[in-house]
């Protein structure tokens, strides 16, 4: 599913999977943490730290990547831009 949440402030866009592998250390995005679609949604904003790799050792092994708010799964990463 894919989805776009606003507010009057900012929008969120969850990221392709190709946009994902093209993350780096330092950038910007926000985790969605909460979802009752499509109306409402909780983001919290997070900053990468490790780029994608595959987390075997995870309860369920797949794709991740780290931010300074722990690790994240692809399902949960969105783009977040101020309108």
């Amino acid at each position: 599913m894919r989805a776009d949440f606003y507010t009057n402030t900012y929008s969120f866009r969850r990221m392709e999977f190709s946009e994902i592998k093209e993350l780096e250390a330092g950038d910007k995005i926000a985790i969605c943490v909460y979802m009752e679609y499509p109306n409402k949604a909780k983001f919290i904003n997070a900053t990468v730290v490790r780029p994608m790799f595959w987390n075997s050792d995870a309860d369920e092994p797949d794709w991740e990547i780290e931010t300074d708010n722990g690790f994240v799964d692809t399902y949960s990463i969105y783009e977040i831009r101020e309108r």
